[in-house]
Parts: structure tokens; C-alpha cells; sequence
């Protein structure tokens, strides 16, 4: 067997490449975004976010398998979750057992509720001032010729413990 060509051509190629001299019997996953909710350093759920448009057939099955062994010697939820560009719903599928004990089969959600999981995953409730404050900025995503995606925000937008002083200084942030 052959091992495949770098794809993307985004990664470190020089390592990329160098790593498939090493032949098919030393196999390895590029974590594209792989993320670990934790909370006070203990790891609460492995989850693997795809873009809605990206290409699921180049999800490979041993390295979802490999991901899965890591949350289940951990005992938490693996999921993959497909997000929508402008980041509002969010399909979520449980990869073991873990994780169907939060949502038995797949599940698509706004995002408050999606964010409301991830607190829950936590034992902690969402906060109402960030549950506001999703209703309150938009991503409008940009078109093919603009380079950066753009914010908008209401003008009452900004919690007591927000660590922004105006509206402004927030939106630069995101855009970093």
C-alpha cells in the first residue's frame, strides 16, 4: 500500500511529507481541529469540528478510532460536530459511548443551545449574559473577494464583566 500525497497544503509539509517516508506501517492523524473541553484542567469531552462543507468522505476511520480509544480511556464524550459557516446550528455526532449518553443519536442545534451543552458538559449553567450576547453578534460570512469575515453587534451588547472597554475593541479582537 501506498501512503497519501499531502492534501491540503496548509500543514507543516516539510514534516508532512517526511512522515509518509516512514511508510504505511507507522500511520498518524493530522488533528485539523481537534479541541478538549476541560474545566479546572480535567478534560470533559475530545471534539472533532468539520465545516458543513467540508468533504466528510476524507474523514478517515482509524484515525476517528484512534480519537475515540483517547476519549474512552479518559471517560468522556467524543464527538464530531459539523458547524455551519455563519456558526448558528450545530449538528453534533456522538462517537462512543460517552458521548450518547448526551444526545443518543444525531443531533443538530442553535447555538445557544450547543453553548449551553458545552457549560452543562461542565456542570455549570450558561450564562444569560453570553446567551444574550450570541443573539447579539452575527458573522456574516465574507464573499469570495474579501479576505476577513466580519461582526456585527447590536449597540446594547456589552455585559457588566465583559473584558472590552467599547464595542470597538472587542470586534478588533475577533478579527485577530
Amino acid at each position: 500500500m501506498t501512503v497519501r500525497d499531502e492534501r491540503s497544503g496548509w500543514r507543516d509539509e516539510v514534516l508532512s511529507r517526511r512522515h509518509r517516508l516512514w511508510g504505511f506501517d507507522c500511520p498518524m492523524v493530522d488533528i485539523d481541529f481537534i479541541v478538549v473541553e476541560y474545566d479546572l484542567g480535567m478534560p470533559k469531552a475530545l471534539i472533532e469540528y468539520k465545516h458543513e462543507d467540508a468533504d466528510l468522505t476524507q474523514t478517515h476511520i482509524r484515525s476517528l478510532e484512534a480519537l475515540q480509544v483517547l476519549a474512552d480511556n479518559s471517560k468522556i464524550p467524543f464527538l464530531m460536530v459539523i458547524y455551519k459557516g455563519d456558526c448558528s446550528r450545530y449538528r453534533i455526532i456522538p462517537r462512543n459511548s460517552f458521548a450518547k449518553n448526551w444526545f443518543p443519536e444525531e443531533t443538530t442545534l442553535p447555538e445557544k443551545e450547543y453553548v449551553s451543552f458545552l457549560y452543562r458538559l461542565r456542570g455549570r449553567v450558561a450564562p444569560p449574559e453570553i446567551l444574550k450576547l450570541l443573539s447579539e453578534v452575527h458573522v456574516e460570512i465574507p464573499k469570495e473577494d474579501e479576505s476577513k469575515t466580519v461582526y456585527v453587534m447590536e449597540d446594547d451588547w456589552l455585559p457588566e464583566y465583559w473584558p472590552f472597554d467599547n464595542k470597538e475593541q472587542y470586534l478588533e479582537w475577533l478579527r485577530e
